[in-house]
């Protein structure tokens, strides 16, 4: 008697199960929404390695953002140190963003930084690495920050952070190089995990409706 009722039981639970799992999903907005501004600017993002990362990653951020939301009015904008060269300040203040802002006409801007960092099992490693290109892995951590023109104030923010295996690393000074001559190849993994984390606020996403 009691197998039968457990048999029972199973059936009724595989059943509720199945009943919930057909219901219909429905589009829940971005928690975020850019649409809303009358005009982005997107500073071109920095870095602390040197070659083509940071233009690499900034336009690889465009792409996704407006696929996510295709209404959103975004403008290119020069690298952060030359933009702030041009209205004498050394820092991203709140002073220098209303200035940008007027300069350029936008209502919000975006910067970002990303930073990557050789991993080593000790610091007797980094003397060992030579000028020529090597495999390593580097913990790579990006920050991008919303800043609201009108004040200054920072009104959005997000940070991702991922470990690869990297090739054709090199080192000179303490500073990172990376070879490779493929943009896409050496980067594209790191890039695309790392957007992928930072820009989940801009994406619509789905939901199924149980009964």
């Amino acid at each position: 008697m009691i197998r039968k009722n457990n048999r029972k039981l199973i059936v009724f639970v595989l059943m509720l199960l199945l009943l919930t799992a057909c219901g219909p999903k429905v589009q829940v907005p971005p928690v975020f929404d850019l649409t809303r501004f009358e005009g982005i600017g997107l500073v071109t993002f920095r870095s602390n390695v040197k070659g083509k990362l940071q233009d690499f990653i900034t336009e690889e951020f465009l792409k996704v953002v407006t696929e996510y939301q295709k209404e959103t009015r975004i403008i290119g904008i020069e690298q952060e140190k030359v933009l702030l060269e041009s209205i004498n300040s050394d820092m991203m203040n709140p002073k220098a963003v209303k200035e940008i802002g007027k300069k350029y006409r936008v209502e919000t801007l975006i910067t970002g930084n990303i930073e990557l960092f050789p991993v080593y099992q000790s610091r007797s490693l980094i003397r060992k690495v030579s000028a020529m290109g090597v495999k390593t892995y580097v913990i790579a951590r990006l920050t991008v920050k919303l800043f609201e023109t009108k004040n200054g104030s920072i009104i959005w923010v997000s940070t991702g952070k991922v470990r690869r295996l990297m090739e054709n690393v090199s080192f000179f000074n303490g500073t990172m190089y990376f070879n490779a001559a493929n943009t896409k190849s050496a980067y594209g993994d790191i890039v695309d995990s790392l957007l992928d984390k930072v820009t989940r606020d801009f994406k619509a996403t789905y939901r199924r409706m149980y009964k």
